[in-house]
């Protein structure tokens, strides 16, 4: 069938989406093919998943797979998947679901084995894991994890290479939460990547590792003209104070730590 006879106006989806009257109806829209293009607003996706989540936490983890995975929002993927874990609505395990799902080669997910409710002729769909929510993922699996560094490592190697590279990158953003006998090979491995993304992610931590003029050094031997401009952050940032109320992590004293700035 020709997807352009079908393809409803942005007015169409708009409107669908929004006159959703249960979770089921939001999920039958956003599984639903529409044309239209990727956008960098981020803020219509979180307003949806509070509307049907603020109090009712059950199945948030799908609607807010659903969300961030759609092409509508994929500019702002990250801006997603960051404000919905913010909201407070998941629960760990939820968050944590999220992140799994967001490092596997595949997502596939069961929205309930009856087509009827996720508009679809199978309970189990597949979808599109855009680079920036597999960096959340590899950070945020690391946060509560750090032994599972090697694992993310050794999966990157299966996935094409802007997913790899996200997903290494976002071992070089948890470099703070390893072990610190691990810290030189991870910091070994992001600078010897071949993408200059998982690259830049390393210089801060070789800057808190090994100083900023060693990180300086090493970006200007880069062959990426991106790399060779990484400039340390630290002295445009003042000192934090010490929390009374938990742990403080040091300020990064690097250049780009994330795909999102």
């Amino acid at each position: 069938m020709d997807r352009s006879t079908i393809t409803p106006s942005w007015f169409e989806t708009f409107a669908a989406l929004h006159s959703a009257r249960s979770v089921e109806d939001l999920w039958a829209v956003l599984l639903a093919w529409h044309g239209t293009r990727a956008s960098a607003a981020w803020e219509e996706p979180h307003m949806l998943f509070m509307r049907f989540h603020r109090d009712q936490s059950l199945d948030a983890e799908v609607t807010a797979a659903l969300l961030c995975t759609d092409q509508r929002w994929r500019n702002a993927s990250h801006h997603v998947v960051e404000r919905i874990v913010a909201s407070g609505v998941l629960d760990s395990a939820q968050t944590e679901a999220l992140a799994d799902w967001f490092v596997d080669e595949v997502f596939e997910i069961d929205v309930g084995g009856e087509p009827s409710r996720a508009g679809s002729d199978a309970g189990t769909l597949r979808r599109p894991i855009w680079p920036p929510l597999r960096r959340w993922a590899a950070m945020h699996i690391l946060e509560r994890d750090p032994q599972r560094w090697r694992d993310l490592v050794d999966s990157a190697s299966t996935l094409p290479s802007r997913d790899a590279a996200a997903l290494v990158a976002g071992v070089m953003d948890a470099a703070d939460y390893l072990a610190p006998a691990d810290v030189p090979l991870v910091v070994s491995l992001g600078l010897q990547h071949a993408s200059g993304v998982v690259r830049l992610a390393a210089l801060p931590v070789l800057a808190r590792s090994s100083g900023v003029d060693a990180a300086l050094a090493r970006a200007r031997a880069d062959p990426s003209g991106k790399v060779r401009a990484w400039k340390p952050r630290h002295a445009a940032e003042p000192a934090r104070e010490s929390n009374p109320g938990g742990p403080t992590r040091a300020p990064r004293s690097g250049g780009p730590a994330s795909l999102f700035d």
